[in-house]
């Protein structure tokens, strides 16, 4: 599923609470179904997160933009 795609189906910003609250549904109806269910997502913690709620199909953005965003997240971390 495209979220920006439903927000902007549902006339409202990406950021608001509609859109999730729509994504859980559809992820709900799939997981119902025994259809699997998939979003991108734009980080390592976002695919944890994604597949911890039940998402079994996640589209990276880019291996070069999970690539930039990994080597930023240790590159900032103490020690």
């Amino acid at each position: 599923m495209g979220p920006n795609d439903l927000a902007l189906s549902l006339g409202v910003e990406p950021a608001h609470p509609d859109r999730e609250t729509s994504i859980q549904k559809i992820l709900q109806a799939g997981i119902k179904t025994g259809k699997p269910v998939g979003l991108p997502v734009r980080d390592v913690e976002g695919i944890k997160e994604r597949l911890t709620e039940g998402f079994r199909f996640l589209d990276c953005a880019s291996n070069l933009r999970l690539l930039q965003v990994s080597a930023i997240d240790v590159l900032n971390k103490p020690g």
